[in-house]
């Protein structure tokens, strides 16, 4: 949604690769999501398929580093977002025949508000970024109502929470009386 952002390469040989950082930066003031294009335009080149990078999306969430957090939704969604495959997060006011209320209030995030989550889904549920690394013994909770299927012995459905301390790697995370 911002303007185009022109630069100039002094020289880029066929074949090369470069770490270029603009000097006009774009701005990432704004919480959510951020789709950007990039793209390289040079005279007398005859192969443009590996000139882009096109539809790069991601999300600039908020960092809490104040504790304790609480969140009821009641005042918007948190900053959590969904992402995934048959995707049916959503948020508002749960109205499906077995999940029909919040923990508190009114709001909550749920796969399909008024019905059950979509065949073949796997999708995510994100929260914004949590700086506990000055908490001694840092906790999570949280209040849950989940409906899962049960396959007997071949899991078919399942809920997991998971996190991530060096922005790639996901661990999942585990009781503490396990």
């Amino acid at each position: 949604g911002g303007p185009v952002v022109n630069e100039t390469l002094s020289t880029l040989a066929g074949k090369q690769t470069v770490d270029y950082s603009f000097n006009t930066l774009i701005d990432l003031s704004k919480t959510g999501g951020h789709t950007l294009d990039v793209w390289v335009a040079a005279t007398g080149d005859t192969y443009t398929k590996n000139d882009s990078i096109l539809n790069y999306s991601f999300h600039n969430q908020p960092l809490i580093s104040s504790f304790p957090y609480k969140e009821t939704f009641e005042n918007g969604d948190g900053n959590w977002y969904t992402q995934g495959t048959s995707d049916s997060w959503a948020y508002g006011t749960p109205a499906s025949p077995k999940i029909n209320k919040s923990a508190s209030g009114t709001k909550a995030w749920k796969t399909n508000l008024s019905g059950n989550y979509n065949p073949l889904e796997l999708s995510y549920l994100y929260s914004p970024c949590f700086d506990v690394m000055s908490r001694r013994y840092p906790k999570f909770r949280f209040a849950i109502a989940h409906d899962i299927e049960d396959c007997g012995i071949v899991l078919c459905d399942g809920a997991a929470w998971q996190y991530r301390t060096d922005g790639v790697n996901w661990q999942r995370l585990h009781d503490s009386t396990q």
